[in-house]
């Protein structure tokens, strides 16, 4: 793996300005500061190596697991890109998957897979050992089926979350696995998805919903009320987020290329590019997570995770 590793050092400081320049962001919201660290990965089948991959998410200990979604398997990887443990390949069984898309590693214990192709949530431990997997059982009310995942989430509280994608809508389960409530679908008026790719539970509770066909973010309370959406005019494709504290929600653009930084309640703060004069580069960034003071981002065209460092301004 040490062989895989591209060790550059720069600095790129955000300059709180628009996409125009035509005005400064407000002094009242924070602006992250990043430098460059390293770069992890490549395209290809081994280990520490990645096809298409699709998602990342990091652990309260740090580990990262990514979803390698051409290789039909999860990979982790310890604080130092080194590769841990990897669980998959293609099929149906329980160690076996079609296509993963999103998951969440969120609460340090489970690992949430949204096995996007076999129409179902699996669940490892943190050390990737098989516990179970669950689509929507016939018991299940017809209408709270779900059907090819797109992504999942996970609360304080154990409540689970899975974004449906054959119906375009949110499914919140209970901690007992129990489904409860879907909303964002037809009859959510304002709120209502028409593409949504990727899901983000921020710590106090509010679920973020990247859809692509209207180009924004929007956000919903735990109990399945709309909120508010933003970021239309500044995103192409949004895809995958993180939350960095104090307040900043980090959203990934595929088609930027770029990862874009908001304020909680929806401002626009700066975005991060790369440039022929970069010592990392951009292709199609499409995840983002974090782990204390490093983010980390996932680039599914060039096949690896870009990593940086962080502090607030």
């Amino acid at each position: 793996m040490n062989a895989l590793r591209n060790h550059f050092q720069a600095v790129v400081i955000f300059i709180p300005l628009t996409l125009t320049g035509q005005a400064a962001v407000p002094d009242r919201h924070p602006v992250p500061l990043l430098t460059y660290i390293t770069t992890w990965g490549r395209p290809g089948n081994d280990a520490g190596e990645f096809t298409n991959p699709g998602a990342v998410a990091a652990d309260p200990s740090g580990f990262l697991y990514v979803s390698d979604t051409g290789n039909n398997r999860i990979q982790k990887l310890d604080a130092y890109g080194e590769m841990v443990k990897t669980v998959g390949g293609f099929g149906w069984g329980n160690d076996q998957l079609n296509m993963p898309a999103g998951l969440s590693a969120a609460n340090g214990l489970d690992v949430f897979v949204a096995d996007n192709n076999n129409g179902r949530i699996v669940r490892y431990d943190k050390d990737l050992h098989f516990i179970s997997a669950f689509g929507s059982g016939d018991e299940w009310p017809g209408d709270l089926q779900f059907g090819f995942p797109l992504d999942v989430g996970i609360t304080r509280q154990g409540e689970l979350f899975c974004l449906d994608g054959e119906n375009q809508r949110i499914l919140k389960l209970n901690a007992g696995g129990e489904p409860q409530i879907t909303f964002g679908d037809i009859e959510a008026g304002r709120g209502r998805l028409m593409s949504p790719s990727r899901m983000h539970i921020s710590p106090g509770g509010r679920v973020y919903i990247s859809d692509r066909e209207l180009q924004s973010v929007l956000v919903y309370d735990i109990y399945g009320n709309f909120l508010f959406t933003f970021g239309h005019n500044r995103m192409n494709k949004p895809s995958g987020m993180t939350w960095i504290p104090p307040g900043i929600l980090a959203v990934a653009d595929p088609s930027g290329p770029s990862v874009l930084f908001f304020s909680a309640d929806g401002e626009y703060l700066h975005q991060l590019n790369s440039s022929a004069d970069s010592p990392y580069l951009f292709a199609e960034p499409v995840d983002v997570t974090l782990h204390r003071n490093r983010i980390y981002i996932l680039d599914r065209k060039n096949a690896c995770i870009h990593v940086f460092e962080y502090q607030i301004n």
